[in-house]
């Protein structure tokens, strides 16, 4: 969006300010590819900030006030989405990091269960396979994991204990 109506906007009124005050042609001049959030930003900020600086000039070639105080606030919003998405980044990466860690732990008291309750079902076979059957983990291996022999999640059907 700021793209189609105030950084077309602003490049034209620049383009045409620059008969007088001839920096103004680069300073204006927004090249579209920009690859990332930073790189946009930085070009739209300081276009913003030499648009303030050289009012007086872009105003006599058209430039509108309600385009740039609509720019402004863009540029607001933008910067606060991009904030949010990097809350968001950040909070799903502490998530995952606690998850991993809670089913560590998770795996950890199955498999003490595991050897406890092997020892106490070994006269009742029915109770015994029950057990097994509710601690046997399906799963496939994580990449640039190595399975370990007793890891569950081996691709192979295993008991977890």
């Amino acid at each position: 969006m700021m793209r189609d109506v105030p950084i077309a906007h602003l490049a034209e009124v620049g383009r045409a300010a620059a008969r007088e005050e001839h920096e103004l042609a680069k300073t204006f001049l927004f090249k579209p590819g920009a690859d990332t959030f930073l790189a946009f930003r930085t070009a739209a900020r300081s276009m913003a900030s030499a648009a303030e600086t050289h009012r007086e000039v872009l105003v006599k070639y058209g430039l509108s006030e309600s385009v740039l105080e609509q720019f402004g606030k863009l540029l607001e919003d933008f910067d606060a989405a991009i904030a949010l998405g990097n809350d968001g980044k950040t909070a799903h990466i502490g998530a995952t990091r606690e998850l991993i860690s809670v089913s560590t732990e998770i795996l950890r008291a199955v498999r003490v269960m595991g050897g406890r309750n092997r020892q106490r079902f070994a006269d009742d076979a029915q109770l015994l396979g029950s057990w097994i059957s509710a601690s046997t983990v399906l799963g496939r291996p994580r990449p640039g994991v190595e399975p370990e022999e007793d890891t569950p999640g081996s691709g192979e059907v295993r008991p977890a204990a």
